[in-house]
């Protein structure tokens, strides 16, 4: 449970890393075992992977404005910069922060849903807004 919070706490720290300013995020993914693998956070400009996945979830949806979310997201852009030749992804730690340093809720959206299951990560881990400064939410796929 150690690794689990270092790693929670990690995404919160990378998350303070981007400069976007609609919402600072960060992600790291992790093995099993809670050893990390890639870290990123999401930044204005964008990569081939984006739109792939904004494609496929606009198709999925139904919602053609997926498309124009082409920016990078901290997802995707960790999944980029993921070498597996240090372990398997088991699980991806997804932290949004504030201008004031809390953090708040970072549900990965459709796009990075796609692409997380895609590149076999079977959990997410994402904080939630909280008033004491700390609360998250855990999904399985």
């Amino acid at each position: 449970m150690k690794k689990f919070h270092k790693n929670l706490n990690r995404a919160i720290e990378v998350s303070k890393q981007s400069t976007f300013r609609r919402g600072r995020v960060g992600a790291v993914i992790a093995d099993r075992s809670g050893n990390i693998l890639a870290e990123s956070y999401n930044i204005q400009k964008t990569h081939p992977m984006q739109k792939e996945f904004a494609d496929k979830a606009s198709q999925k949806h139904g919602d053609s404005n997926m498309s124009s979310k082409i920016f990078l997201h901290a997802e995707i852009a960790a999944i980029i910069s993921l070498t597996r030749a240090f372990g398997d992804p088991h699980v991806i730690y997804v932290a949004r922060t504030l201008q004031n340093g809390l953090p708040a809720i970072a549900k990965p959206c459709g796009i990075c849903s796609i692409a997380i299951k895609e590149a076999g990560i079977k959990n997410i881990v994402y904080t939630e807004d909280s008033d004491d400064g700390f609360s998250y939410t855990v999904k399985e796929y």
